[in-house]
């Protein structure tokens, strides 16, 4: 029997690398990275988190034949990793926080356009992009000054599975 292996962790840790490479160009703004919610994280913290709030990593995870007729040893995978950029400081100024998040923004979408094959953990067949941005978060933040959070999805399709 042939085991198939979801592209999930590679990419993952992929798209924690373009994160940190974000954060390293961008030292000004003092950024952590994080897959998963932070713990211990100081309020007046900029960062860049693979995940959500909720502590959700994916969303719309979905696995189908990949041709016909089905077989177990062609398969397909498509899944959206959720992410966060939190821009956090003290100071009651709310356009230096957007200015901030948008920065990293930019920098995000900058870094993901230059790999949309997710440095091949995806499959050859399979590719990311940015599907979608909200903006939950604008303004004063628990009392420590003001902030922004952005949040958005890498989709990731078209990826064939392969033993």
């Amino acid at each position: 029997m042939t085991t198939l292996t979801s592209t999930v962790p590679g990419a993952v840790g992929v798209l924690q690398g373009h994160f940190q490479a974000v954060a390293d160009a961008l030292p000004d703004l003092n950024i952590l990275v994080y897959t998963g919610i932070p713990a211990g994280t100081k309020p007046e913290q900029n960062f860049l988190m693979i995940g959500n709030e909720a502590g959700q990593l994916l969303a719309g995870y979905h696995q189908d034949w990949a041709g016909m007729p089905a077989s177990a040893e062609r398969r397909s995978e498509e899944y959206g990793i959720l992410c966060t950029i939190r821009a956090l400081a003290g100071g009651n100024d709310p356009m230096d926080r957007m200015a901030d998040a948008f920065t990293m923004w930019d920098a995000v979408l900058a870094e993901l356009q230059s790999d949309p094959k997710a440095s091949g953990s995806i499959t050859p067949s399979g590719s990311w992009q940015v599907v979608g941005m909200d903006v939950p978060a604008w303004g004063p933040l628990g009392g420590k000054g003001t902030g922004m959070a952005i949040t958005f999805t890498v989709e990731v399709s078209n990826v064939r599975l392969t033993s």
